[in-house]
């Protein structure tokens, strides 16, 4: 019978996790690319396009993937309540010369502004429902002690044992008992008798 250590437990509670929101979550983040491709066009198109004919020497203009963002909700560090100030666009444009610096402003005036919010506000909804079932999760299976007790709990649980290793023993070599014994001082065995 092996016994559910906080490690086992964490990896079944992530595995679970995953695998239930690892669709949602790519089909939220692939919302990313279309927004930024649509922004750039919007504020860059007509400039970019001229860039491109102009054919300017190296180093008057500079490309990039990424567009930064003011916006409420979008901050540097993506969390369950924000998401990333840095908007990935689908191949590399020129941009500003003011570069990283350049943070295009998406107040509730600007065309976009809802389209920014409601993609944020799902953002939102998944992470507090990805935390609900983590709980649940977890509450489930820190409640066992035992793989046993918990495939009785909760059978469908087996998918996510898998990676759970088997009890095995640690061989170790006799010279480095005795070497380790001898440099902490300990008595040999035959000392005790």
């Amino acid at each position: 019978m092996t016994r559910l250590n906080n490690s086992i437990r964490d990896s079944i509670i992530n595995a679970a996790v995953f695998d239930a929101f690892d669709e949602k979550i790519k089909k939220h983040k692939a919302k990313e690319t279309p927004l930024a491709d649509k922004l750039y066009e919007m504020t860059y198109g007509e400039i970019s396009e001229k860039v491109r004919k102009a054919k300017l020497p190296e180093g008057w203009t500079r490309s990039s993937t990424r567009l930064r963002i003011i916006c409420d909700g979008f901050q540097y560090y993506r969390t369950d309540k924000n998401l990333s100030d840095q908007l990935e666009m689908s191949e590399s444009n020129y941009v500003p010369l003011s570069g990283y610096d350049n943070h295009l402003t998406i107040s509730p005036e600007h065309p976009m502004f809802q389209e920014f919010q409601d993609w944020l506000n799902e953002h939102i909804d998944i992470q507090a429902e990805k935390a609900k079932l983590l709980a649940d999760v977890k509450a489930n299976v820190y409640s066992c002690n035992t793989v046993k007790q918990l495939l009785d709990k909760w059978p469908e649980s087996e998918v996510y044992l898998k990676a759970i290793p088997t009890r095995g023993t640690a061989i170790v070599p006799l010279m480095l008992v005795k070497d380790v014994n001898k440099r902490i001082g300990l008595p040999k065995s035959e000392d005790k008798k």
